[in-house]
C-alpha cells in the first residue's frame, strides 16, 4: 500500500504528476478559504479530476502568459510539470505551470499523460470505502 493513498486530496500534488508533462486546459479559477482562514486561488482543468492550488510563482507565470485579467484565462492551455524547488531548508518537488508544450511530447502523448494521472486517481478512489467522496 502507498502511504500517500491513506489521505487523498482534491488538489493535485507533485506525486500525481510525476515525470509526466500533461497539457491541460483551464476550466475555471476560484478563490478557496484554507483551514487557517487565508484565501488562495485554485484552478480546475478540463478532464482533470483534481484542482491545482496556485502559489505566487505559478500565478505570476499565468499573468505573464495570459495577462492579469483572470476571466481571459479560461480555455487557455498550460503544461504542468514537476521540479525540485527550495522550501525552507530543504528541496521538495513542486508543480510548475509552463506555457510551453513539452519538447518530447506530442499532443496525443500529453493527453495520454493526463489519462494516466486520472487513472491513478480512479484507482485511489476505488480503494476507498464505498460511498466515501474520494476528493
Amino acid at each position: 500500500m502507498n502511504a500517500n493513498d491513506m489521505f487523498p486530496s482534491k488538489y493535485l500534488k507533485a506525486d500525481d504528476i510525476g515525470d509526466k508533462q500533461p497539457v491541460v486546459v483551464i476550466e475555471k479559477i476560484e478563490v478557496e478559504t484554507m483551514p487557517d482562514g487565508n484565501k488562495k486561488p485554485s484552478i480546475s482543468f478540463l478532464k482533470c479530476k483534481k484542482k491545482l492550488m496556485v502559489n505566487k510563482t505559478n500565478w505570476n507565470t499565468l499573468i505573464k502568459l495570459y495577462g492579469p485579467d483572470t476571466s481571459k484565462w479560461t480555455g487557455k492551455p498550460v503544461t504542468l510539470k514537476t521540479m525540485e524547488v527550495q522550501f525552507k531548508d530543504e528541496l521538495v518537488n513542486a508543480i510548475r505551470i509552463s506555457g510551453n508544450k513539452p519538447a518530447a511530447a506530442a499532443p496525443a502523448a500529453a493527453a495520454a499523460d493526463l489519462d494516466a494521472i486520472n487513472a491513478d486517481m480512479d484507482a485511489d478512489a476505488n480503494s476507498k470505502t464505498e460511498g466515501e467522496d474520494p476528493f
